[in-house]
């Protein structure tokens, strides 16, 4: 049987105020398929706001947004955002921001899950972190995060092998945080939860410690929801 592929509809919303502070206005491109409509306003009410404060953008610049870094570029006489695409490392910059937003939301939702949402530390993508390297093994995990340092995110991402040394340092290995999320995208999830946090992830159950206690999920949260499945 032929498989038919749908191509995504892409929808374009535009900054309305910028103009007012002799500033291009911004064009942001995402997915029809998102579930993105109060995000996209939070986005470009952000924008129009730091424009108005005497923020200046140019085409080059980076703006990071949540844990993504965002390259602004030229659009006609406006300006519009490219987003890294997570198909592959080195970073492919693509126009759009329906992963910016769409992992915003999921990192938010992930720390509402269990409280946390007032101690959300967002990294940036080029920030780094220690990975076992069997964590590609299995779709199972754990993660822990120390006090970020400089371009050290303070993570660490392993298998869930108790037998598998972790404070060997040659089952260890040094990546950027886009080269992990690439690898193992389920990650991306808790990336934003602060120091002090440790993750278990295991087929059908996240376990969540923050300062060593376990943090309850709560009822009808994202996490409750999605229990059985994969995040990304």
């Amino acid at each position: 049987m032929q498989r038919i592929q749908t191509k995504t509809m892409l929808l374009t919303r535009t900054t309305t105020s910028c103009d007012a502070h002799s500033h291009p206005e911004f064009e942001a491109e995402y997915e029809s398929t998102c579930a993105l409509r109060e995000d996209i306003d939070w986005l470009l009410s952000f924008l129009e706001t730091t424009v108005a404060k005497g923020v200046k953008y140019s085409p080059g610049q980076f703006i990071q947004i949540g844990w993504m870094r965002d390259r602004v570029s030229a659009q006609g006489d406006n300006l519009t955002l490219f987003e890294p695409d997570f198909t592959e490392a080195p970073v492919r910059f693509v126009r759009g921001v329906t992963n910016t937003l769409r992992q915003l939301r999921l990192q938010k939702s992930v720390a509402e899950s269990v409280g946390l949402e007032t101690k959300m530390l967002f990294p940036n993508i080029r920030q780094s972190g220690i990975v076992c390297s069997r964590h590609q093994d299995s779709i199972d995990f754990v993660m822990e995060r120390v006090e970020p340092k400089n371009h050290d995110s303070g993570w660490f991402v392993g298998c869930d092998d108790p037998t598998h040394n972790h404070n060997d340092p040659a089952n260890l290995q040094r990546l950027s945080l886009y080269e992990l999320a690439v690898a193992k995208p389920d990650c991306i999830a808790f990336l934003a939860l602060p120091e002090h946090c440790f993750v278990k992830r295991l087929t059908g159950t996240t376990e969540i410690r923050y300062n060593q206690e376990v943090l309850e999920i709560k009822t009808n949260s994202y996490l409750a929801q999605r229990a059985n499945s994969r995040f990304i």
